[in-house]
């Protein structure tokens, strides 16, 4: 089951008393963005169907006062410290897993956490993961108030559009890449739409881009920035034979790229798409089958966390 969202925030020692005391087998903490509880919470269900086993979601922010990553680090490294990552309950014994976005974390960090109670996105973040995972024609019908058969030949269309963006911004993601690595300050972040694209979804400057390139590093704040580069460079072009772009994307612009689309097709553009890109994210999350094929990594690591 979700948690509460008006729950008060509790200690860290607090909560996992209630871990102790409760009558969940697992504890599912997420960073706490719009999309986390209920994708999490779908997960969750879908895995632990057949087990009988209790959850809950829990938003990090209700135990470490704050959002993200970090909260759910700092969170793990004290239930790891006081040995309450898996204890004993009343129902046998309780788990902690803890889902965090992927980011750029297996090219920049030297080692990923080798523990079952974290698991990792598949793709950058949630968001991005609802954009890839559901349904395009069934989201497409909700989203422009289209029939199955328009919606049908309108997905036909875009294809696979998420990575299409991908593939537009392979040089200002790569450069994210980089600048987080290097712990650049400057704008170009994943947070950040692309600012070497014009127009923002066009082709690439190739102008811009060097003089991006060049502001990253020299805005560079860890140790021996060029040596840091360099091997930071290895790992990205490794990375990228393997998977290609679309993992180094946040799903945070995939909407506003979607309506761009819509709103360029013959078909779509009659449809009803007010305040599309807003609504996008919430309309590919319902969805979102969540015993599908996709979601065979998740509830993997739901069920490995509870043994």
């Amino acid at each position: 089951m979700p948690s509460s969202g008006g729950r008060p925030k509790r200690t860290p020692a607090s909560m996992a008393w209630r871990m102790k005391t409760s009558r969940y087998r697992l504890f599912v903490f997420v960073e706490g963005r719009e999309l986390d509880v209920p994708f999490y919470d779908g997960i969750s269900r879908t895995a632990l169907a057949a087990t009988g086993f209790e959850y809950t979601v829990e938003r990090i922010v209700a135990v470490q006062g704050h959002e993200g990553k970090s909260g759910l680090e700092e969170y793990y490294e004290y239930l790891r410290d006081q040995r309450k990552l898996n204890q004993a309950n009343s129902r046998g014994r309780v788990s902690a897993l803890f889902f965090m976005d992927r980011d750029f974390d297996p090219i920049i960090k030297s080692q990923l956490p080798r523990t079952k109670n974290i698991a990792l996105t598949r793709t950058y973040n949630v968001e991005a993961e609802v954009f890839d995972s559901a349904d395009p024609v069934r989201a497409l019908a909700d989203l422009a108030s289209l029939s199955d058969g328009e919606a049908a030949r309108v997905a036909a269309d875009l294809g696979k559009w998420q990575h299409e963006l991908a593939d537009k911004w392979s040089t200002w993601l790569e450069l994210c890449v980089i600048s987080v690595a290097l712990g650049s300050q400057c704008r170009t972040k994943p947070k950040s739409q692309s600012r070497i694209n014009s127009p923002v979804f066009g082709p690439v400057s190739d102008i811009a881009a060097a003089a991006e390139s060049e502001l990253v590093s020299t805005t560079a704040t860890c140790e021996d920035p060029v040596v840091r580069r360099q091997v930071i460079e290895e790992r990205l072009s490794k990375a990228l034979r393997r998977n290609g772009h679309f993992p180094l994307l946040s799903g945070k612009h995939l909407g506003a790229y979607l309506e761009e689309r819509l709103r360029a097709h013959p078909i779509a553009q009659h449809g009803h798409m007010r305040a599309l890109a807003g609504a996008a994210s919430r309309v590919h999350l319902a969805r979102l089958d969540f015993g599908g094929e996709w979601a065979d990594y998740y509830r993997r690591k739901i069920l490995q966390a509870v043994v």
